[in-house]
């Protein structure tokens, strides 16, 4: 009894300080920003960060994204805030996100990022659908599917892997429609790496976003793990709920209750198909041996409520092979008949409905193309995905 209430006590008084250090993050924000700005509300939290949405008072007005990261005690700014100025300086595509500009408070140690004007993300459109209970479009779901994978295949052809991609890193521009992949403080150059990405990185990717080989300990990996976790988001924007929630083992550095979901529903890989990965090979937590048991089995076109034919249910698995090697890579998927059927992507993901951040919330207005400035009046046209490939 005297031990629960000492460890209440104790999670309190780490509440009240987390609670003191941020408000002394904002005042120290607003301090940084140029001109007058106003500090709407928290977009989402990480383990290096927290995305403020901050609202500009001046003449430009707008609001737009900050990103404060986190002091790493005596040794200043953590390494993936230098990670991420240095890589986003030089990518430039639509569907990625545009840093600003960094601001340093010298006396805090504090890094403050501050991106172009996307005030919401998906993970505020799927709550918002879900609290709804109404599916998103299909034009939407496609259109943003289309656009996470141009991101995606310009980023890999550039040779850099997200690696940590999930409906919080994707930004939403509500004005122009386009989602933007953010956050790349677990991105990687993976050209020629000095050594393998395991022991340089340790554990990459949000759970339940993270691939079977990466779960599995393999020592080597590719961009394919980036096309699992938008696989992953395509499914959430189909179920507007996670396609493989588990719950987190602490201190555990196999998830193995993650990999039993993945199974569960994708069924057992192939007999050797990971014979030569560390999890696999030693059968860690039994794995290896692991059926779904009665009840716990199910499909995907039974979650999704799709035909075994129909061309969103093909090209989600072909983003969910087991086999990395034979995992659809994003430039493929861009070129997959499933963008070839109507409704067509297009380049504005809200052609129908403006989804804007409001304190902290998201809201839906019913918002028809400006007809006289567009000349196209409510008719939606195909967009050319000959394009697609590299922005």
């Amino acid at each position: 009894m005297v031990g629960a209430v000492e460890e209440r006590r104790k999670r309190s008084g780490a509440e009240a300080l987390a609670r003191e250090e941020q408000e002394k993050c904002k005042e120290v924000l607003l301090r940084c920003l140029k001109g007058n700005n106003v500090l709407v509300g928290k977009m989402g939290e990480g383990s290096e960060g927290v995305v403020y949405v901050v609202e500009s008072k001046d003449e430009e007005g707008g609001r737009y994204a900050v990103k404060a990261y986190k002091t790493k005690g005596k040794n200043g700014v953590c390494t993936a805030a230098i990670r991420e100025i240095g890589l986003l300086r030089e990518l430039c595509h639509e569907n990625v996100v545009r840093l600003k500009e960094v601001h340093v408070a010298r006396a805090e140690q504090r890094v403050f990022l501050s991106y172009e004007k996307c005030a919401s993300d998906l993970q505020q459109l799927i709550r918002h659908h879900l609290a709804q209970k109404r599916s998103i479009p299909a034009y939407t779901v496609k259109s943003l599917l289309w656009q996470i994978l141009r991101g995606a295949d310009y980023l890999h052809s550039n040779w850099v892997m997200h690696r940590d991609l999930k409906p919080s890193n994707i930004l939403l521009d509500a004005k122009e429609g386009r989602a933007k992949i953010a956050d790349f403080g677990s991105a990687r150059i993976f050209k020629k790496p000095l050594q393998h990405l395991l022991k340089a990185n340790g554990v990459v990717v949000t759970l339940w976003y993270r691939a079977p080989e990466l779960l599995l300990g393999a020592q080597h990996y590719t961009p394919a793990v980036d096309v699992w976790a938008i696989g992953c988001l395509f499914g959430e924007l189909l179920r507007l709920r996670p396609l493989f929630h588990s719950e987190q083992r602490p201190q555990n550095k196999f998830q193995v209750k993650q990999m039993e979901r993945i199974i569960n529903i994708l069924g057992r890989p192939t007999a050797g198909k990971w014979r030569d990965i560390h999890h696999w090979k030693h059968n860690t937590d039994g794995i290896a041996d692991y059926k779904p048991p009665r009840g716990k089995a199910r499909k995907l076109e039974t979650m999704l409520a799709l035909g075994k034919d129909d061309q969103a249910l093909v090209l989600l698995k072909r983003m969910l092979d087991y086999d990395p090697s034979k995992r659809i890579t994003a430039a493929e998927a861009l070129d997959h008949k499933y963008f070839q059927q109507e409704p067509y992507a297009g380049s504005n993901c809200f052609l129908e409905d403006l989804y804007v951040n409001a304190e902290g919330g998201i809201i839906s207005q019913l918002l028809r193309r400006d007809r006289a400035r567009s000349g196209e009046g409510a008719k939606r046209r195909r967009v050319d995905l000959s394009s697609s490939s590299h922005g």
